[in-house]
């Protein structure tokens, strides 16, 4: 008896003639199965659907019956249990555990040949130990040994989940490779875009699952998912991957802490609760999901300033100290956003951001010195590639977000003037427009070191190059306006010529106007902006040919032609510099300032 229920409760397996490739679920929807590449492991089906691609070489798992209605099975599987109770089993463990494997051996088959992974390792690593640090990574140091020891598999028979989280270890670590290293494995028949693009494809089947991504490292891997996809340049996408980790973390309860009575943090691998913070990994969450709302110019989805109080930044080193007033400032800049600008809310942000630049020494502001060669790495015959380091990547980061958030907060009054003739607000809406040409200098200046360290721009440059461009626009559009109220404040332009007759006492005085001689006048709110013209406007000059020469990121293809983003802001970027020059000749132009 035991033995035929064993029999019946083995899933079905069907012979697949050699040669032959479909998956069970175009079967089930009795429609054609097909590849665009021999290499691919999703079917275009399965792609498009976003469904699990699972060949009929493996056992077809059938959508499990329960007896609960539609809620209640919903409810069960997803919402939390209270803290001290155990997470309700599997109501089907055998079931569950064949799709996993099935799950598990498609991810598997995403990951290189062993003959690729060893010529990707023997490449130098480039910034890769930057992208993964900001993806979350947890490594001190990320070099050729460190790389070849965590880019494995992990053991066989583990959680598909902690197989995607090396799918996306791998997609990272292959952004920061140097492009000449991508063009060199080209040659020898590795096409890192190849790999990327079937990671990406094989790690969305677990991302796109709740129940898979319902964990402490499921939760990880949306993390790195939307990190990987703001390196690449797509924005968009990685901010509703970043709003669906924190829909999960919210269901798990991370945002209470463990120590707060949160919900049962769920880990699929024992090493997980010492090597992930549940309450760092929160804050890591509302820091992407600010920061590529501001970007996008959308609402941000949590409000709570709770890893901000002065209790939690008590405990904080300096430099994370700073990080945590950045993402509070942030939010406040969102939240201002959204409603009229509010002079006083602005000040209230704007000595805020002091207090940030004050939490670390003042040698720190610096910029960093990204032409030494301030880090080792391997060499390959007579070509030493020098990288910058790691610690002065992630400090010249932290600095243009610095400078981002305050040219975002004054940016609102630059083009403005107050209208009610109060001093008060003139004096305010002058420091803001002398506080944004400021930070746009700062940002810009260290744009163009920055791009020094990477001509091409082959890493994380979306995201900066956005910056650049906030920046340069800001400055541009700021010497117009300085244009524009010279002309509306221009000094009267006369001579006087006096009569005199020669009828006594009588004298008479004749007033005439010549164009060509000037009386001083008052100065207007711009006038700081004059004598900086020249180098304002090769400072942009220089950010825009460092945009144009972008190049596409991986996994897009043709990675070495230039990048069509890239190009869209040089083209607004050159035509902002035509009007300031025609301006600068006479031309007349009037602004008009939308909301957001």
């Amino acid at each position: 008896m035991e033995s035929s229920v064993e029999e019946q409760s083995e899933p079905p397996r069907k012979k697949v003639r050699k040669g032959t490739r479909s998956c069970w679920e175009c079967k089930r929807r009795k429609i054609r199965c097909s590849f665009a590449a021999p290499a691919d492991v999703i079917c275009l089906g399965c792609k498009s659907r976003g469904t699990a691609c699972v060949s009929q070489e493996f056992p077809y798992v059938p959508a499990l019956a329960s007896s609960k209605s539609g809620v209640e099975d919903r409810l069960g599987r997803r919402v939390p249990t209270w803290p001290g109770t155990d997470p309700e089993p599997d109501s089907h463990p055998a079931a569950a555990s064949t799709r996993h494997e099935g799950l598990a051996r498609t991810l598997r088959a995403a990951w290189p040949s062993p003959r690729e992974l060893d010529l990707i390792l023997s490449e130098p690593v480039g910034t890769s130990g930057f992208l993964l640090r900001k993806a979350g990574c947890t490594e001190p140091r990320w070099d050729a040994a460190s790389a070849r020891e965590t880019l494995q598999l992990p053991s066989p028979g583990s959680h598909p989940v902690l197989v995607a989280a090396k799918l996306l270890t791998l997609c990272i670590h292959l952004q920061g490779v140097p492009i000449s290293s991508v063009q060199r494995l080209e040659r020898l028949g590795v096409s890192c875009c190849d790999i990327m693009s079937r990671a990406a494809d094989a790690v969305k089947l677990v991302t796109g699952s709740d129940e898979l991504a319902n964990s402490i490292e499921g939760v990880e891997c949306l993390v790195m998912l939307s990190t990987y996809l703001e390196n690449a340049g797509n924005i968009s996408r990685a901010w509703v991957v970043a709003r669906q980790a924190m829909a999960v973390a919210l269901v798990m309860g991370l945002h209470r802490g463990s120590g707060r009575g949160g919900g049962i943090m769920k880990t699929l691998d024992p090493g997980t609760k010492t090597r992930i913070n549940p309450e760092q990994l929160w804050f890591r969450l509302v820091q992407i999901d600010r920061y590529l709302s501001m970007m996008l110019g959308l609402p941000h989805s949590w409000i709570d300033d709770d890893f901000a109080t002065p209790k939690a930044l008590a405990s904080c080193a300096l430099e994370e100290r700073m990080r945590r007033i950045h993402c509070s400032a942030a939010g406040r800049i969102l939240q201002r956003n959204n409603a009229e600008a509010d002079l006083a809310q602005t000040r209230e942000i704007d000595l805020l951001l002091q207090d940030a630049a004050s939490s670390v020494p003042p040698e720190w502001w610096l910029p960093p010195e990204l032409d030494a060669p301030l880090q080792s790495s391997s060499s390959r015959g007579g070509d030493h590639q020098q990288d910058m380091g790691l610690d002065d990547a992630v400090r010249l980061m932290d600095q243009f977000v610095h400078y981002h958030l305050l040219l975002r907060l004054h940016l609102p009054y630059l083009l403005r003037s107050p209208s009610d003739g109060n001093t008060s607000h003139h004096m305010s809406y002058l420091h803001s427009k002398i506080t944004a040409v400021h930070v746009s200098r700062e940002l810009l200046s260290r744009f163009v070191s920055f791009r020094k360290a990477d001509p091409t721009g082959t890493y994380c440059t979306h995201a900066v190059n956005f910056l650049a461009f906030t920046a340069a626009s800001a400055l541009c559009l700021a010497h117009i306006e300085a244009w524009r109220q010279r002309q509306n404040q221009a000094p009267v332009l006369t001579t006087t010529t006096t009569t005199t007759t020669t009828t006594i006492p009588t004298t008479t005085t004749t007033t005439t106007t010549n164009p060509l001689v000037a009386t001083p006048t008052s100065a207007h709110p711009m006038t700081f902006l004059a004598h900086p013209r020249p180098s304002d406007r090769a400072l942009i000059e220089r950010a825009l040919a460092c945009i144009q020469s972008t190049r596409r990121s991986p996994p897009a293809p043709a990675p070495d032609r230039p990048d069509p983003t890239a190009a869209q802001m040089a083209t607004i970027l050159r035509h902002l510099l035509l009007i300031e020059a025609d301006a600068a000749r006479g031309g007349a132009y009037r602004h008009r300032t939308t909301p957001a």
